[in-house]
């Protein structure tokens, strides 16, 4: 997600919201990131024992 895309689909937005939602926007993309790196280590190790 880029800042200059929700400034126009929200114009009026404050810099202050904007930051808001930047910052909500990262802590779900490195929560399911971890959250895709633990299923790839359960998987590899599920492969190993096969």
């Amino acid at each position: 997600m880029k800042r200059e895309d929700v400034k126009q689909k929200i114009p009026g937005i404050t810099d202050e919201q904007l930051q808001w939602l930047m910052d909500e926007n990262g802590a779900d993309v490195t929560r399911e990131k971890k959250r895709a790196g633990d299923l790839q280590a359960k998987l590899d190790t599920a492969t190993a024992q096969l």
